[in-house]
């Protein structure tokens, strides 16, 4: 048995040769766990922009408290909490894909009504987009973990789901960097 040292058990290529890599390359050439981490990242990463630019929009620009301000994500946090489990159960009974073709088009309108709603009311402007948001998440996400969790074998969801989660708080770490240089640009820096 040839000694490893901690360095080079570290490189990609001892991740090829072992039998029991933490992150096994074959999982690079599943192509539906790829497409749907793929999906995942981008997801997140307009998710984690959108947080970032909105709170700046409602602070500065329409002059509500930092409390007001969270107030405002409320809906979002409650279309996704309370409705998440209905959806994943529907997802269930009409397949995960609809749902995940309803749940981003449904995301995209509401980033367009933000955009386009920065003039118009809080209401209008902000709390409903939100929740269209909170409600296309609710669509989205159960049947976008149900399908990376089912595109690898049984004794590979652990990892799959592993991975996707990472996947997740990495695109919340690039979408929070592009949203900052974004920020940093506009403000004409």
């Amino acid at each position: 048995r040839r000694d490893l040292s901690p360095v080079r058990r570290c490189r990609p290529a001892w991740e090829r040769s072992t039998n029991h890599p933490m992150t096994p390359p074959w999982l690079l050439a599943n192509r539906s766990f790829v497409s749907l981490n793929v999906a995942t990242l981008a997801i997140y990463i307009g998710l984690s922009v959108m947080f970032f630019l909105i709170s700046f929009d409602l602070i500065d620009r329409r002059h509500l408290t930092p409390t007001h301000a969270g107030l405002a994500f409320l809906p979002f946090t409650l279309g996704t909490g309370l409705l998440s489990r209905p959806f994943g159960l529907l997802s269930d009974k009409i397949g995960a894909r609809i749902m995940l073709i309803i749940g981003p088009l449904g995301a995209a309108l509401a980033y367009i009504l933000l955009a386009v709603g920065k003039d118009a009311s809080l209401t209008f402007g902000v709390l409903f987009p939100m929740t269209l948001l909170g409600v296309s998440f609710a669509a989205l996400v159960p049947p976008l973990t149900a399908s990376v969790l089912s595109s690898v074998k049984d004794e590979d969801e652990g990892l799959a789901s592993g991975v996707n989660n990472a996947v997740s708080r990495i695109a919340q770490l690039v979408g929070i960097a592009l949203a900052a240089g974004l920020a940093f640009y506009a403000a004409g820096y």
